[in-house]
C-alpha cells in the first residue's frame, strides 16, 4: 500500500477526485499525522505487526551495554527499535538460543559464562558482562517507516480505510474549513480504527493459541527447534 493510494482514497471522501484542492502535497502532512496515530495506537495494544526479530548481535566479553548510541566496543540497537519484548543469548559457535531473564537492578550479579539477565533503562540494555563473547537476539517493538513522499510504502494490511478517512477528516477541517464534514469523517475513522484493532487482536489471540514453545517436541527437528520464535 503506497501513500499515494491512501491519498487517492482520501480525495474520494473529500469529493475532490479531480484534485482541485487536495493534491498530494496538501494531504501528505495529514496522512503523516494519521500514520503516527495508528503507530502509537498499535504500540499501546502490542499488536504483532509491530514486533520484529533482530539479526544476531555480538556482545564482546565483558560487554555491559547495548544502546542506541555507539559505545566502543559495544554494538548498537536496530534503528527501528522502540522497546524490548524478549532477549535471547547463546555462545558463538552454538545453535540453541536461551531466553534471558529481565532484572530490575543487576549490580549484585557477578559475571558468569552466560549473561543470564538483562535490564532495560528506556534507552539501552544493561548486562552484567559475561566472561566470553555472547551472541544476542532481540524480540522488540519496532517503529513504522516515516512517510517521506507519495511513493512511501505503508506496510500495514487492513489500515487503508482508516488512514484515508482520518486524513480526509483532518484536511476537511484545517484546509476545507468544513467542521461538519470533518466530524462525520472522524466518526467513520474511529469506527474503522476500532474494527482494525478488533481484527488484529483476534489474529494475535489465534496465533498465541497455535504457537508452541521453541523447545516443544513437535518442533524438535530442523532449524526451527533452535529458534526462539
Amino acid at each position: 500500500m503506497l501513500a499515494s493510494e491512501v491519498m487517492d482514497r482520501a480525495r474520494v471522501h473529500l469529493n475532490d477526485v479531480g484534485v482541485d484542492l487536495f493534491n498530494n502535497d496538501v494531504l501528505l502532512p495529514f496522512l503523516t499525522s494519521a500514520w503516527e496515530e495508528l503507530q502509537s495506537t498499535m504500540q499501546a495494544h502490542g499488536l504483532p505487526i509491530m514486533t520484529e526479530t533482530s539479526s544476531m548481535i555480538l556482545l564482546p566479553a565483558g560487554g555491559i551495554v547495548l544502546g542506541t548510541s555507539a559505545v566502543a566496543p559495544y554494538p548498537t540497537l536496530p534503528a527501528n527499535f522502540i522497546e524490548p519484548k524478549a532477549v535471547y543469548e547463546r555462545a558463538p559457535g552454538t545453535m540453541r538460543w536461551e531466553e534471558m531473564t529481565e532484572a530490575h537492578g543487576i549490580i549484585n550479579y557477578n559475571p558468569q559464562t552466560a549473561l543470564g539477565v538483562w535490564e532495560w533503562d528506556g534507552d539501552s540494555f544493561k548486562f552484567v558482562g559475561a566472561t566470553g563473547d555472547r551472541e544476542i537476539l532481540l524480540r522488540y517493538l519496532k517503529g513504522l517507516p516515516e512517510i517521506t513522499s507519495e511513493a512511501t510504502n505503508l506496510p500495514i494490511t487492513g489500515a487503508k480505510r482508516y488512514l484515508a478517512l482520518k486524513t480526509a477528516a483532518e484536511a476537511a477541517e484545517d484546509i476545507g474549513q468544513n467542521r461538519t464534514k470533518a466530524d462525520r469523517l472522524e466518526t467513520k475513522a474511529e469506527f474503522e480504527m476500532n474494527r482494525f484493532l478488533a481484527i488484529r487482536v483476534k489474529l494475535q489471540q489465534d496465533v498465541s493459541v497455535r504457537r508452541r514453545g521453541y523447545n516443544s517436541p513437535q518442533r524438535s527437528r530442523g532449524w526451527s527447534s533452535l529458534l526462539p520464535y
